[in-house]
């Protein structure tokens, strides 16, 4: 493996300039991928490079000045409908929850017989794993990745490694790679993220099919011939097939019981149903599973969405690609101390903001592309869902300076009001208990979780993870916050889906 310097004469240059920076970089360095700097500065409405188009910033400077004019002459009329309002989406959001939930675990994927594969005509697949600061678990990926069921003379394993990164280099040094390995070097350019160094590699597969794993991902041993299986039953429409994500060091703490439960209920219940009503699916980091061509007509991954996984995967819908859920596991490791998981987190929620305003700055095409079905998931998941973990408990501070006569309501509203949000936070806890408590029950290894009755208290660490999204959204629009793996004690277990 190559080991590259680099001459960073250029990190002066602003990095909110991205097409400055670009070029810099262009000029500097020759190993940078040839001309994709054009690329990168295409369309730039489709990408999340920037965060709102100028039809959006009028749209929403007129909504801001029409709503203080309101507030200025009718203050307790914005806020009674404001509270109001807020009580109906929320209890729309819970209603569908536990809807998609039950259509879910009718409809779990249903495994299919690799064993009609014929070894000899399988076709040549490639594994993406991007790297950053992973030296302490690239031992381990290469051990999981090598345990893989599948002809090894057809298999390409791109190591995709930034230039900056020695520590990881160095580690990867240690190791001795099969052939079928190929550490691959992403020249340092902005923004750094995962989705710039997929597509940087993207030009170098050479697989009819590919797939997507994370530095501390165990994949199960037959992933790679389920997704083949899938693909050839299915429809030449199918572009994506979704695996499991689960925590193998879900005992660890309080925290990694909540977000296995959490995972859970998203991968095993709310996107199988998803699949089975044909809504569009958003996949997850890893473990997703695409046909080389297809994903190149796409356009590949965008470089400045910090979830390009979601947004890909509403790509797909819009383009008339199905996607579909698999029932094969990989397993992960779980965040262990919440500083990373609120990092973890905000990242993940900014993401789904930024893909929310990149889809909507169209919303009649969108809403031509995706059907009523799906332009309405869309702007459920990714607009209503995450802008009501901000806008609940603001509601709640509203509703405490109502009651302090600050802002001024005649009783009756109050009294409504009151009830109406103790109604909506009874309903919102027990809902969140038996999504808890119903996954739990279906699945051997959760078994282990008493606590699973604090999971509501899990859910209020929400709306903090998205103040600071918000925040950053604003300082460091396209800041990859990195999760650091190998920090737990636990090590890789087998799991039972």
């Amino acid at each position: 493996m190559q080991n590259t310097s680099h001459d960073y004469q250029y990190d002066n240059i602003d990095s909110d300039q991205p097409m400055l920076k670009d070029a810099a970089i262009a000029v500097f360095d020759y190993n940078f991928v040839g001309g994709n700097i054009l690329e990168e500065l295409i369309n730039k409405e489709e990408s999340a490079e920037i965060f709102l188009s100028l039809k959006q910033k009028i749209f929403f400077s007129v909504t801001l000045a029409t709503l203080i004019v309101f507030c200025i002459f009718n203050l307790s009329m914005v806020t009674y409908y404001f509270l109001l309002a807020i009580n109906l989406l929320y209890f729309l959001i819970l209603i569908l929850r536990v809807y998609i939930i039950l259509i879910g675990k009718k409809n779990i994927p249903i495994s299919l017989n690799t064993l009609n594969l014929n070894e000899q005509e399988l076709p040549r697949y490639t594994i993406l794993v991007p790297l950053f600061k992973e030296s302490e678990v690239i031992s381990q990926l290469v051990h999981n990745l090598e345990n893989l069921d599948y002809p090894k003379d057809k298999l390409q394993i791109l190591l995709i490694l930034e230039e900056t990164d020695i520590q990881t280099q160095t580690a990867l040094k240690q190791i001795k790679l099969k052939n079928y390995f190929t550490p691959l070097i992403v020249p340092y350019s902005y923004p750094q993220t995962k989705p710039k160094a997929c597509n940087y590699a993207l030009k170098h597969i050479t697989g009819e099919y590919l797939v997507i794993f994370d530095a501390e991902d165990k994949p199960e041993t037959l992933q790679l011939k389920k997704a083949v299986a899938n693909f050839k039953n299915n429809s030449s429409n199918l572009v994506c097939c979704q695996g499991v994500l689960s925590y193998y060091n879900l005992k660890e703490n309080w925290l990694t019981q909540m977000f296995s439960l959490e995972y859970a209920i998203l991968f095993q219940r709310i996107l199988p149903a998803f699949d089975h009503l044909n809504l569009p699916i958003p996949l997850g980091g890893t473990s997703n599973h695409f046909k080389t061509n297809n994903l190149r007509q796409l356009g590949g991954w965008d470089s400045y969405n910090v979830t390009e996984d979601a947004d890909l995967g509403i790509k797909c819908a819009r383009a008339g690609f199905k996607v579909k859920m698999i029932p094969t596991l990989t397993e992960e490791e779980a965040t262990i101390t919440l500083k990373a998981w609120l990092k973890q987190r905000s990242r993940w929620i900014k993401g789904f903001i930024q893909t929310y305003f990149v889809h909507m700055r169209n919303p009649s095409q969108l809403f031509r592309t995706l059907g009523l079905k799906g332009f309405i998931t869309f702007n459920l998941m990714f607009g209503v869902c995450n802008f009501l973990y901000i806008l609940v408990p603001l509601a709640f501070i509203v509703m405490y300076l109502v009651s302090l006569n600050i802002i001024p309501l005649n009783s009756s509203e109050i009294i409504f009001l009151k009830y109406l949000n103790i109604i909506s936070l009874i309903t919102g806890i027990l809902s969140i208990m038996w999504s808890a408590f119903e996954i739990k029950q279906s699945n051997a290894q959760f078994k282990v979780i008493s606590c699973w009755w604090s999971y509501p208290l899990y859910i209020l660490l929400l709306p903090i993870a998205s103040l600071l999204a918000v925040y950053q959204i604003f300082t460091k629009l396209h800041f990859w916050e990195k999760t650091k793996h190998g920090v737990t004690i636990i090590k890789n277990q087998e799991l039972n889906f």
